[in-house]
């Protein structure tokens, strides 16, 4: 099944507790529509897990036991997937679509400007005033320029309706809302 061109990823990890880890995955179209929402059960690496894997164990943990997983799981694979921690975008050999970290200053010569900070974003779907704007920069794998072009186009329309990090903090919202519920059913 081709892939629609506005299915656009946004990957969160959420940390909980000591060493506790949750990722959800919020699909949404161009306009910044909800399309599919995934998560992942929590995840807590063992002492021996920390040993052996030493330094490389976040970015191992984050990756391939929780992101990757719930990535697999959406009913349609994403056009884009857009990343806020570094880490993240070493999926990009992962999926079949380019990933890009959003952020919000240039960090090197490999970031691409999205939006300007003259540029009001709308507020946001419940009303409230969109936060002071900010510049917003893209960088790919590698500094990818075919993927950054594709993600520039992709985020551009997103940027037109809503804050392009805003769908960030819808999903760490429900996340935490999950993690919450699933901590006091457990007592």
């Amino acid at each position: 099944m081709p892939t629609p061109p506005d299915r656009i990823a946004y990957v969160e990890l959420c940390g909980f507790d000591r060493d506790t880890f949750r990722a959800a995955v919020l699909v949404v179209t161009a306009d910044a529509e909800p399309v599919e929402f995934r998560f992942t059960d929590t995840a807590r690496p063992s002492r021996v897990q920390k040993l052996l894997w030493g330094g490389r164990l976040t970015a191992h943990l984050v990756t391939h036991v929780l992101v990757k997983p719930a990535l697999d799981a959406l009913s349609v694979p994403p056009s884009l997937v857009v990343v806020r921690r570094r880490e993240l975008l070493d999926l990009r050999p992962l999926v079949a679509c380019p990933v890009v970290q959003l952020v919000t200053t240039a960090i090197d010569d490999g970031c691409r400007q999205l939006t300007d900070a003259p540029h009001p974003f709308p507020p946001a779907a419940d009303g409230t005033p969109a936060a002071t704007p900010e510049p917003v920069y893209l960088r790919a794998w590698k500094d990818d320029p075919s993927d950054l072009a594709k993600a520039l186009s992709a985020l551009s329309m997103v940027a037109a309706a809503v804050n392009p990090g805003e769908p960030f903090d819808r999903v760490r919202a429900a996340v935490t809302a999950i993690h919450e519920e699933a901590r006091a059913a457990r007592g």
